[in-house]
C-alpha cells in the first residue's frame, strides 16, 4: 500500500509517528509501520523504526496545525 506523503494521517498514525520521534525503540502496529514506511515518513535501521527528515517535517506541520507549537 503506497500513500502519497501529503495524504492525511489518522490520529493514531500521527500518535505512532510522535511516539517514534520520542523513542525509536517504541512498538507500533504493523499496519502503521507499513503506512509510514510507504509514505517515507520513517525508515528501518538496525531493526528500529526511525522518523525521517520528511517525517519530522510532517510532525512539525501537524503540531503547528493542532496549536501544539
Amino acid at each position: 500500500m503506497n500513500r502519497n506523503i501529503k495524504a492525511p494521517l489518522s490520529p493514531h498514525e500521527i500518535d505512532s509517528l510522535r511516539g517514534l520521534r520520542a523513542n525509536p525503540a517504541r512498538w507500533i502496529s504493523p499496519g502503521h509501520r507499513r503506512v509510514l514506511l510507504s509514505m517515507g515518513l520513517v525508515s528501518v535501521t538496525d531493526d528500529k523504526v526511525r522518523v525521517t527528515v520528511g517525517g519530522q517535517e510532517r510532525l512539525t506541520k501537524e503540531d503547528w496545525g493542532a496549536g501544539l507549537i
